[in-house]
């Protein structure tokens, strides 16, 4: 149920039924400072109505979530916590004297309430500061895939990489072979720029992401304006593209490496191998390089969890989140160091090295 006469924003507020005499205290404290509050008030309640809740969940503002020694049990209540962590919008309250939250929540710092009864208290004041800096960000993300909680992409991303660094050497001799061809030589850095440039859009995007973490203290601010950079987006327009690899190929550079073959500076199975490699560069926006946006798309969502959780005061937390996520991205930047130095050794045969970024 929402409740509240406030504009600040909605408030969900999870918690066990058997606690709900303790816990309406705290409802009407978070009501009286103006919060539109959102919570399960029927045990018995329909289906529609939670699919109602369900729906509040996804967009909330700041998740409140009440440990006692009943709620710690409840499945509902440990799902209900889990979004607010991803989304680092939790804000725990302890009610029950020497309780331990679960695990898995217990890095989060949390208002300790053991033996209120209602009125003003030194907890509950830092918990309504804690509200209103969230509440300020306005509603939260629907769909929020984070690096945190990330089982696939990092590692495809790594994958892709890894194909493109092994299509990219196929061709690593060619400066040999064409020698004196500079126009075929012009169009094969510039088919080498685009994978270059999708390597160095993704290397950015991580470094952007990693950089305010070397500050003393993390600032919430910083990771707000990464993920309003939209690292997605920045990854989409500077990454390279096929069909530009296409233009270069198939606009002569081919048709030059064939002649190759007949002065027999280059074998048919060379020029078996260099077809294949530039065929897969030239199809390969839905395969390669496009997939990697979502590396940029992750990292701006974990960068609002992570100011979130600042903002949240949970200080330890943020620190700790993003630890967690730069060993997780360290073995796709691995891949792309390897990557890079792979592909300036193929520019240096040409006559010509790009920057790392």
């Amino acid at each position: 149920m929402a409740n509240g006469a406030g504009t600040s924003g909605p408030v969900f507020v999870s918690y066990a039924h058997a606690d709900l005499d303790r816990v309406k205290k705290l409802l009407d404290y978070l009501q009286s400072h103006n919060f539109v509050v959102w919570w399960d008030d029927d045990i018995t309640i329909g289906r529609a109505f939670r699919n109602e809740i369900e729906t509040a969940l996804q967009t909330v503002s700041a998740i409140i979530v009440v440990w006692t020694q009943t709620s710690i049990t409840r499945p509902f209540v440990l799902d209900e916590a889990d979004l607010g962590q991803i989304k680092g919008i939790l804000l725990p309250v302890v009610l029950d004297a020497a309780l331990v939250p679960p695990i898995g929540f217990r890095q989060l710092q949390y208002a300790k309430l053991e033996g209120w009864t209602g009125g003003d208290h030194p907890e509950l004041s830092k918990l309504v500061g804690s509200i209103r800096e969230l509440v300020a960000l306005g509603p939260s993300k629907p769909c929020m895939p984070t690096l945190s909680r990330d089982n696939n992409t990092i590692g495809r991303s790594q994958d892709i990489v890894g194909r493109m660094q092994g299509l990219t050497f196929e061709i690593r001799r060619l400066g040999d072979v064409l020698a004196s061809d500079v126009p075929s030589i012009l169009k094969l850095r510039g088919a080498l720029d685009e994978v270059g440039k999708t390597y160095r859009a993704v290397s950015s995007a991580i470094l952007s992401f990693k950089k305010p973490a070397a500050q003393p203290t993390i600032s919430a601010d910083a990771f707000l304006e990464l993920e309003g950079s939209d690292l997605r987006s920045l990854i989409e327009a500077g990454r390279g593209h096929c069909h530009n690899i296409d233009n270069y190929y198939y606009s002569g550079l081919q048709d030059a490496l064939r002649a190759k073959v007949t002065e027999a500076k280059l074998s048919s199975a060379e020029m078996h191998n260099i077809d294949e490699a530039f065929q897969v560069l030239a199809e390969g926006d839905m395969d390669l390089f496009q997939p990697l946006e979502q590396v940029g798309e992750l990292l701006s969502n974990e960068s609002r969890a992570v100011a979130t959780l600042v903002l949240g005061g949970q200080q330890d937390a943020a620190r700790q989140r993003i630890l967690d996520g730069r060993m997780k991205l360290q073995p796709l930047e691995d891949e792309l160091g390897n990557a890079i130095k792979e592909l300036q050794k193929t520019e240096s045969s040409l006559g010509y090295v790009n920057p790392v970024f």
